[in-house]
């Protein structure tokens, strides 16, 4: 399953598919759901075998266990092959089994007449009945549902033709929280520590996550701006909360050079819209000039990112293509910047 999926009908129309003889025990909202690009960060509806019956619950997609955190963006899927043997995943497996209702998901497959470009392909059910997605859950029942969920979303403006203006949304939430602070500041995950897995997979793979890891290393080298960092502002982690405006959600709890927030944003929300023709570059127009970061510096940050990145998804054995495309066209663009200066 990829990142992306749709659920909109409601509840009682997934049980009733299910056709369980089993009572559901707790209290759920029996309107449509109506949410057409669920995103990774946000909450998601379960259905869970417990004592008595069943129970609906809504959890965050994404999970690590407590010794992984702040190592990593927490992973939205897990390997059936590796699921129950592995230690990831051990506290979860099986008492965490659930399933996750949908109507179908997206797939992003390679233009055979560009390679470069991807087409986002819906996929379905064939009579278009409810879909099942086997899931894996760490539920707290004192955690009452998210108020953020059903609010705008940025991936849908960016959906909407008005990318531009969801990436200044995203530097401004950025600025915010990179502001000095006049409280202590807690310990924080030193930025470098995370890129411990980018040196050993650039001397395994070479190509393009050489150049990665050249740049981190140049950048850690000479670090500039330090500060506590969000370390994962994307489309899915910034979220609008009404009157209090857009809020970044799942902070990681880094501390490093601020330039590093802002990579990430260049390979989301999908790798279709990170690759479509001219964004790239726009996109580092705009924040060269919202976050006031020089473009060499940003373009270094955005390739080492990348290729991080790709090491990450290698490792869990997904396909790393979006994020070595943006690492390359980063490359480029930073070799393009050499020869102009020379």
């Amino acid at each position: 399953m990829c990142g992306r999926y749709s659920i909109y009908e409601s509840m009682d129309d997934y049980l009733r598919q299910l056709a369980l003889d089993l009572v559901v025990i707790n209290g759920y909202d029996h309107e449509r759901i109506n949410r057409y690009n669920v995103a990774p960060s946000t909450r998601v509806e379960l259905i869970r075998s417990v004592p008595g019956g069943l129970s609906v619950d809504r959890v965050k997609w994404g999970w690590s266990p407590f010794w992984a955190k702040g190592k990593r963006p927490d992973p939205i899927n897990a390997r059936a092959e590796t699921v129950m043997t592995g230690k990831f995943f051990k506290s979860l497996w099986p008492n965490g089994r659930a399933l996750a209702p949908a109507n179908g998901w997206f797939e992003w497959i390679p233009d055979p007449a560009d390679p470069k470009r991807k087409q986002p392909y819906y996929i379905q059910a064939a009579d278009q009945a409810p879909l099942f997605f086997a899931a894996l859950a760490e539920v707290h029942a004192s955690i009452e549902p998210d108020e953020r969920d059903g609010l705008a979303s940025l991936a849908q403006i960016v959906a909407d033709g008005r990318d531009d203006e969801a990436t200044r949304i995203l530097c401004a939430v950025a600025a915010r929280l990179h502001a000095p602070r006049s409280t202590p500041r807690p310990a924080q995950v030193p930025l470098e520590q995370w890129f411990d897995a980018l040196w050993s997979a650039a001397a395994t793979y070479g190509g393009v996550l050489e150049h990665s890891a050249k740049a981190a290393r140049a950048l850690f080298a000479a670090p500039q701006d330090a500060a506590v960092l969000h370390g994962d502002i994307h489309h899915g982690n910034v979220l609008d909360f009404g009157p209090a405006g857009w809020l970044a959600i799942d902070p990681k709890g880094l501390y490093g050079e601020r330039g590093f927030d802002f990579a990430n944003i260049l390979c989301n929300p999908d790798d279709a819209s990170a690759q479509a023709p001219g964004r790239f570059p726009r996109r580092i127009a705009i924040i060269s000039q919202a976050a006031g970061i020089e473009r060499h510096r940003l373009l270094q940050w955005v390739l080492a990112w990348a290729g991080l990145s790709a090491t990450w998804m290698i490792e869990d054995g997904a396909e790393p293509g979006g994020r070595l495309a943006l690492a390359r066209l980063a490359a480029s663009a930073l070799d393009g910047s050499a020869r102009g200066s020379d």
